[in-house]
């Protein structure tokens, strides 16, 4: 088992698959971190994007061992996000090596999953605890 944060402006204890934005990195999905820092600076942006009083650690157990002993497709990346732009950025020559340095001593950890399928979800994937930001 593993410990799940989704950082969000209201509490999940039901996550949904196909509900969110389709421009995310792995399009619609429920995305969870491994990172409580990471959701909480989630739930923060949400909250002052959304003009809205609250902001949520929502905190979930998921069985990813069962998941992959099920034989659901998955892809694991390795790195990601922001380091991987910065280096495209500079190898198309948008930014200086210097620039590129710059942006990456600042880069902090980063973590995702997303879930695309309703079924890991509700087999797999317990609510435990929501705490207000």
């Amino acid at each position: 088992m593993m410990t799940l944060y989704h950082g969000s402006t209201v509490r999940i204890e039901q996550p949904l698959a196909h509900v969110g934005r389709e421009d995310l990195d792995f399009g619609q999905g429920f995305y969870l971190t491994t990172y409580p820092d990471q959701a909480k600076r989630w739930a923060i942006r949400m909250k002052l994007i959304r003009n809205v009083e609250d902001a949520f650690l929502n905190v979930y157990e998921f069985d990813s061992d069962s998941v992959l002993k099920a034989g659901y497709r998955h892809l694991f990346f390795e790195a990601y996000d922001r380091v991987i732009d910065t280096v495209e950025d500079y190898l198309s020559q948008r930014i200086t090596a210097e620039q590129a340095l710059g942006q990456l001593r600042y880069v902090k950890p980063n973590h995702q999953i997303c879930i695309l399928n309703q079924s890991v979800i509700d087999r797999w994937l317990k609510f435990v605890d929501c705490v207000s930001i």
